[in-house]
Order: structure tokens, then sequence, then C-alpha cells
């Protein structure tokens, strides 16, 4: 019974996927609406989710969007988890 809890203790923080600095902020969607008028920057894809933790193919994904200098992550499948990043504020300078 131990081993048990043990391994799936060690599954659920290997498989955990930290939130870049500033990942938080990218704005999850699946409403298209929402990107409209938005610029394009690429096609994001999360990792298939593990036992626990079903929310890390959406952070892997804001964190690919955030890399490619997106604001917003429009979602586009869940099965597999792929999905759009959008820049929809202007640039920092």
């Amino acid at each position: 019974m131990i081993r048990i809890v043990f391994a799936v203790a060690l599954g659920v923080s290997v498989g955990c996927t930290p939130l870049a600095p500033g990942a938080a902020q990218v704005v999850v969607t699946s409403d298209g609406a929402t990107v409209q008028g938005c610029t394009p920057l690429g096609t994001v894809s999360g990792a298939t989710a593990q036992i626990v933790g079903f929310d890390d193919p959406r952070k892997d994904m804001q964190n690919q969007a955030l890399a490619l200098g997106g604001d917003h992550l429009l979602l586009t499948s869940r099965f597999p988890f792929k999905g759009i990043a959008y820049r929809c504020a202007p640039p920092r300078r």
C-alpha cells in the first residue's frame, strides 16, 4: 500500500508543469470571438495529461504561447491538446 501511495505521489510531482513567469497572464479561451482582430503567432500543443494534473497540458500551452510573444491562447482541441497563440495587446517596448 505504501508503495502505491509513493508511486502516485512521485507521478504527480514529476508530471507537473510549472508556469513560466508571466504565463499565468496568458488568457485561455475556446471562444474564437475573444481573439477576433488579434495577431495569430503559431500553433501550440500540450502533452497528454497523466494520472493526475489535468491542467498540465494547459500550463504547457500557456508557456508556449508566452514564448511566441502571445497573451491569448485559443484552445482548438482538447484531445489531443492543441491551440493557437495570439497577441491581442500591442507588443511591449
